[in-house]
C-alpha cells in the first residue's frame, strides 16, 4: 500500500519545528496571496515565521529560485529596502521551501487609500529620471510639492532598484536571451541609488 504524502501544512510545522528546535503550536496558510507559492504562517510559542512552499510540480527547479530570490532579498536588505529576513532556503523530503520571518501589518492591498501611486512614479523615474519634464507634469498633475518630491525620491530609487533586481531574477530564470539588458538595467538603478541620483 502507498504511504500519504505529509499535507503541506504538516511540511510546514515540520520545517519550522526543525529550525527552532521546538514544538509548533499551529499552522495557518496565507490564502490567495501567493501566485506561485503555498504560503503558511507557523507559530512556535512567541515566534511566528512564513513558509514559503513550492508547488510539487516545480520541485525541481524550485531550490535554485529560491536561492536566487533569497539573494535578492538579502542585496535589497544591505541598502535599506525593507522586507522579511530569509532564514533558511532548503529542501525537505524533496520539497523546496523558504523560510522566513513574519513582518507585522497589514498587506497593502488590502489599503483602503493609495495614498502615493508608486508604481507610477518609479516608471517614470525608470524611463525619465528623476528631473525630467514628464516626471514634472505628473508631480504637478498630482499636486506634489517639490520639498515632498525631494523626500520622496530616496523610496522611489529603493523601489525602483528591487524592481529591477526582480526582473533580474526572472530573466535568470525565464527568459535569459533578456539577461543583458535587464542586468545592465538593475546595474544602472544600483549606481543611482549609491550615488544619490535617478
Amino acid at each position: 500500500m502507498k504511504q500519504a504524502l505529509p499535507s503541506d501544512g504538516e511540511v510546514a510545522a515540520a520545517i519550522v519545528a526543525d529550525f527552532l528546535k521546538q514544538d509548533v503550536q499551529d499552522v495557518a496558510p496565507i490564502l490567495g496571496l501567493g501566485s506561485v507559492n503555498k504560503i503558511f504562517v507557523a507559530r512556535s510559542g512567541d515566534r511566528r515565521l512564513v513558509v514559503r512552499l513550492c508547488q510539487r510540480q516545480d520541485s525541481p527547479r524550485a531550490l535554485a529560485f529560491y536561492e536566487k530570490e533569497a539573494w535578492c532579498v538579502n542585496a535589497a536588505a544591505g541598502l535599506g529596502i525593507p522586507g522579511p529576513a530569509v532564514l533558511a532556503v532548503g529542501s525537505w523530503d524533496g520539497r523546496p521551501y523558504m523560510l522566513e520571518s513574519l513582518v507585522p501589518g497589514r498587506n497593502g492591498e488590502e489599503s483602503p487609500t493609495h495614498i502615493v501611486p508608486h508604481y507610477d512614479f518609479i516608471a517614470l523615474l525608470r524611463e525619465h529620471g528623476p528631473a525630467g519634464s514628464e516626471m514634472l507634469a505628473f508631480r504637478q498633475g498630482y499636486g506634489m510639492a517639490e520639498a515632498e518630491y525631494a523626500r520622496l525620491l530616496p523610496e522611489l530609487r529603493s523601489l525602483l532598484l528591487l524592481k529591477e533586481f526582480d526582473l533580474t531574477r526572472w530573466a535568470i530564470e525565464r527568459c535569459p536571451e533578456r539577461i543583458p539588458e535587464i542586468a545592465e538595467r538593475a546595474r544602472t538603478a544600483l549606481q543611482n541609488k549609491l550615488a544619490g541620483q535617478g
